[in-house]
């Protein structure tokens, strides 16, 4: 099932089958979800996605690439 990223009254909303995680904004298109702290956070781009998770000064990354938006036209 896909992951669905909206806006709602300025706020984004990252949507899984029927659970809705609303995003605080931290940094330059990096957020979190609301409510937590800034260990775990989502790095957004164009095309991908990163994860990290902080544990004390560590820091782990995991880069997920977005399949490619479907450009072709409908078919009737």
């Amino acid at each position: 099932m896909p992951v669905r990223l909206t806006e709602r009254d300025g706020d984004l909303v990252l949507t899984h089958a029927e659970r809705s995680f609303a995003l605080a904004h931290v940094v330059d298109g990096e957020y979190r979800y609301a409510g937590w702290s800034e260990q775990r956070t989502l790095q957004l781009g164009n095309d991908h996605v990163v994860l990290h998770a902080r544990h004390g000064r560590a820091l782990t990354s995991q880069h997920v690439s977005l399949p490619a938006a479907d450009s072709s036209p409908a078919s009737a």
